[in-house]
């Protein structure tokens, strides 16, 4: 490696933006100097320059103009390079520029859209490099650094074994054979590659990238992709082994089973997705539903059944998204009478949470509570609907199944998905739910206790507890000392909050109030006699029209006259 110095560039700017020259042969780098062991880093830990507004800016154009695989890809590209560059260039880590990255990675597939393919005759990594270059300038870039960040884009697919190349290039080179391939996969450590992929998840890029380099190649056969074999490269992408257990993360689909059981589908309303797909795990096959479009249309009157009465989502609540950080509560009288009112209260949620995952959070656990609690308790067991449900034999309670299945369906939508672990123990809770369900009469009773949708719905708020302390974290703001959404510290402000309610109402009776007014204060010191004691003022009792005793049973029984009593206001005689 080595540095120079250009009339449009000092040193330190050579340095800083990547510009020093390397070997363009990756391998003949780490034969020299072998692959040192990669650090377990997660998302959190990988610092993201938000506060540069040049790198704002660009993220911005990112996100709106590249399609959400392709955005969630140049994401990953930046994390793998951040761990390359800190874990097998420690001479490099402190001095390159974390901005100049941002903007090579969050721009180096720009021209990989659909209309900019078909804007140019160019290959997409020219004109990459060139939309990069203006679009840098524009927004307030140095030339060295928007000539670094074009340089890097234009050859970050220039794999060769001759000459140099950009350190910077070199960087994006082996971030995006990593992503794309899978090369050198001893550069990432497991823990790090689940958690990028987790969070930026793929949705099937494998596919759709090896889909875009062939759509190049057919509109364009001088195509500079084509210097890595017209087959050998989109068929290397399609087929990256070391992505394929995480490719499909971030789908919005169920699994396959007995092949054509359960049909993998995402459509335009959730609840309608709830209701066909119970229909179709009626069906053995795609074929039996085209043949029975009634089954169809009868699916859609299922699913407004199962969304209105099961689950209760209605227009009202927003089909069961609803206000994610206020819900309506009955209002209560200080001595706890309900008012018959309600009030609007902020909700417990988890800390440090975006809006979506709070209302995937306020969805989970509402249907989780119609499912397991909607019709109360008897003998200390709770009932809902999934306990209805189950009564029928076989069929209730695999649909009882089912909608537990809908249920973390929901869950799996929250950003960046749920981690394995927990989907496992989601599925296992949801078996042994079905298992002791299908045991006649026994198995209903257990079945309720089990309470597999709400075990989910709080092992769900856990992970979202925990997600959000990691986002203040990252963010740099402090962690709430009290979190209203632990069960432990609700329990804990509720009793604080209804103790300070009593000893406020008491305060405030009238009969814990002294109708004397103090003594007066003298040199300061209060004085000691003691306060006039006025008498009590008699008490009304009723008496009957006619003059007798209420005693009586309408004027008849004991016409004996109640004895005198001083608390009656009848004082007896001296």
């Amino acid at each position: 490696m080595s540095s120079t110095t250009t009339p449009v560039a000092s040193a330190d700017e050579i340095v800083k933006h990547g510009w020093t020259a390397v070997a363009c042969d990756a391998n003949a780098i780490f034969d020299k100097s072998p692959i040192v062991k990669p650090s377990a880093l997660k998302v959190v830990d990988v610092p993201f320059p938000a506060d540069d507004p040049l790198v704002t800016e660009i993220h911005r154009y990112a996100k709106e103009h590249l399609t959400e695989q392709t955005y969630n890809h140049s994401m990953r590209v930046y994390h793998w390079g951040y761990v390359i560059i800190n874990d097998q260039f420690p001479e490099h880590a402190k001095r390159l520029s974390l901005s100049t990255w941002a903007l090579t990675c969050l721009l180096h597939d720009i021209a990989t859209t659909h209309n900019n393919l078909r804007t140019t005759l160019l290959s997409f990594e020219f004109y990459g490099g060139i939309l990069a270059l203006n679009l840098t300038k524009e927004h307030g870039a140095s030339v060295a650094q928007a000539e670094a960040v074009a340089e890097a884009i234009i050859r970050h697919q220039d794999l060769g074994q001759v000459g140099t190349i950009t350190f910077l290039g070199q960087v994006i080179q082996l971030a995006t054979v990593y992503d794309n391939m899978g090369g050198n996969p001893g550069l990432i450590d497991e823990a790090t590659r689940l958690d990028v992929n987790r969070t930026f998840p793929r949705k099937g890029w494998s596919g759709c990238f090896s889909k875009t380099i062939r759509e190049e190649i057919g509109l364009k056969p001088w195509a500079h992709s084509t210097h890595l074999g017209e087959e050998d490269f989109p068929e290397g992408v399609k087929n990256n082994s070391l992505m394929a257990d995480v490719d499909d993360w971030g789908f919005r689909v169920v699994a396959e089973y007995r092949d054509r059981c359960i049909i993998c589908a995402t459509y335009w309303r959730d609840w309608v997705v709830s209701a066909k797909l119970s229909i179709f795990l009626l069906l053995s096959s795609r074929s039996a539903l085209a043949s029975a479009p009634d089954i169809s249309i009868m699916g859609s009157y299922v699913a407004k059944w199962v969304a209105g009465k099961v689950f209760k989502e209605k227009l009202e609540n927003k089909f069961g998204v609803d206000d994610p950080y206020f819900e309506q509560v009955p209002a209560t009288r200080l001595n706890g009478t309900p008012t018959g009112k309600f009030k609007k209260v902020r909700k417990a949620l988890p800390p440090g949470i975006s809006a979506h995952d709070a209302e995937v959070l306020n969805k989970v656990k509402r249907r989780a509570y119609r499912l397991d609690m909607a019709f109360g308790s008897f003998l200390g067991i709770k009932f809902g609907w999934g306990s209805f449900i189950g009564l029928f034999p076989i069929f209730g309670d695999f649909t009882d199944a089912f909608l537990g299945l809908l249920v973390i369906r929901t869950a799996k939508q929250i950003e960046g998905g749920l981690p394995f672990g927990l989907k496992l123990s989601m599925y296992f809770w949801l078996i042994v739910d079905l298992i002791i369900g299908l045991i006649p009469f026994i198995g209903d009773i257990a079945d309720a206790l089990v309470l597999a949708n709400t075990r989910n719905a709080a092992a769900l708020e856990e992970h979202l507890r925990q997600k959000g302390k990691k986002n203040l974290r990252a963010s740099g703001q402090p962690i709430p000392a009290t979190d209203p959404s632990d069960p432990i510290e609700f329990d804990r402000l509720h009793s604080e909050s209804a103790g300070k309610s009593r000893t406020a109402h008491a305060g405030r009776n009238p009969a814990n109030q002294s109708s004397s007014q103090p003594a007066p204060q003298t040199s300061g010191v209060t004085s000691t006699q003691p306060p006039p004691v006025s008498q009590p003022t008699s008490a009304r009792v009723r008496e009957d029209r006619r003059g007798r005793s209420s005693r009586s049973f309408f004027g008849f029984g004991s016409q004996r006259s109640r004895p005198a009593d001083i608390e009656t206001g009848n004082a007896p005689a001296n």
